[in-house]
């Protein structure tokens, strides 16, 4: 990465806070740059900055990012910075404010991907992160991630989180992988940890998707899910990827807005927005609020 004239300065302070250890205070300085040269810093080597490189999240393997969401490097951080700044609009939109200094919940973490980012709006102790399996909590701890971290129950009836705090949550690539009673049980359980002006932004597939399937499975599974979310906006096909998961509790799913409208209107949560960016072209991020 080149890094622009203009942030060197800003890097160079980073770089001296982040030889006394001081996280708090490099974070305060990088928030000054542009959001797209922060999230760059996630990875480019930062051969002249090295306690900065040392003290900032590092990001895995390229495996391991390909098997979380299927892209990694410079194309798959240009998709999350993005995705960041659709977060940050949504909230606006509903709230009137941005993410800036909010607290944040990353629902659904992975190995940190995004949770690295919400660092741009938030301190590090107001953004958290919590995820239904060890090996993802596993990879944020080894990568540095300095957020605080929970494991929690696939179909959650409480969190290990305080009530009523955060302002604003995001599940990115949950609910388009859930069956609709966990994911029911996502929305009511998480609703009591959320502020009553908050946002929840949870990504969803449509129909469009079950394109990407076609040829790649049989085609009567292919017509089952068009078919299903014709008759009621709604179809799920599990599988089981990994251990550590329940395979009815995991598959593929499609669902419509005004399906996951309904299910959330029965747990105290209502569809205020619903928004979407080109380089995530089958997601599409609904905004929840309180109802």
């Amino acid at each position: 990465m080149t890094i622009p004239y203009h942030a060197t300065a800003v890097l160079q302070q980073a770089d001296g806070l982040a030889s006394q250890g001081d996280l708090s205070g490099v974070y305060d300085q990088i928030r000054n740059l542009a959001l797209a040269d922060f999230c760059n810093l996630h990875i480019d080597p930062l051969a002249k900055f090295p306690n900065l490189a040392k003290i900032l999240p590092q990001m895995p393997a390229d495996d391991v990012q390909m098997k979380w969401v299927g892209d990694s490097g410079k194309p798959l951080m240009m998709r999350t910075c993005n995705l960041a700044r659709l977060f940050d609009t949504i909230s606006y939109k509903v709230t009137g404010s941005g993410l800036e200094g909010k607290n944040i919940l990353d629902y659904g973490c992975g190995y940190g991907r995004l949770l690295r980012i919400m660092n741009y709006y938030s301190p590090v102790d107001r953004v958290h992160g919590v995820d239904p399996m060890q090996v993802s909590l596993d990879h944020c701890t080894k990568g540095n991630i300095p957020n605080e971290l929970k494991l929690i129950s696939t179909r959650p009836e409480s969190l290990p989180l305080k009530e009523n705090h955060y302002d604003f949550a995001f599940a990115f690539s949950v609910f388009s992988h859930t069956p609709a009673p966990v994911t029911a049980s996502v929305l009511k359980g998480l609703r009591p940890y959320m502020s009553d002006n908050s946002v929840f932004v949870a990504t969803i597939r449509s129909v469009e998707w079950v394109s990407v399937r076609d040829g790649k499975w049989p085609e009567e599974t292919c017509k089952r899910m068009r078919d299903n979310f014709y008759a009621d906006g709604y179809a799920f096909e599990t599988f089981n990827n990994d251990d550590s998961l329940e395979e009815q509790d995991y598959g593929d799913t499609i669902m419509s807005v005004e399906y996951v409208d309904a299910l959330a209107r029965k747990v105290g949560w209502k569809v205020a927005e619903v928004d979407r960016d080109l380089t995530e072209p089958f997601q599409i991020a609904v905004g929840f609020v309180p109802n």
